[in-house]
């Protein structure tokens, strides 16, 4: 099985890739199980590739994007045993603002 350590670093590298994202952030990891497998869950945040227009009199941001409007949060399935990057999947941050 490979640690923690090497999970992040396989899903950094894949966001890297093939999301052209120099600036990598990690905001949460987990491990978790899919059917009898083990994956680890890697949350990571990038710039955004398509930042919003400049706030002003024709633009109202919403909640989420003023928390967080210069980051895009995707999650990374992480085959726990191989290594392998499985899936990557948006995280969406307007659910988690009230």
């Amino acid at each position: 099985m490979i640690d923690v350590k090497t999970a992040i670093a396989r899903a950094a590298e894949y966001a890297k890739e093939w999301l052209g994202a120099d600036r990598v952030f990690l905001e949460e990891v987990e491990l978790s199980k899919r059917g009898a497998s083990a994956i680890w869950l890697v949350t990571l945040s990038i710039p955004r590739r398509d930042k919003p227009p400049a706030v002003g009199l024709t633009y109202s941001p919403t909640p989420a994007e003023l928390l967080y409007g210069g980051r895009e949060y995707k999650i990374f399935e992480v085959d726990a045993e191989t290594g392998e990057v499985r899936s990557m999947k948006i995280r969406d941050m307007i659910r988690n603002v009230a």
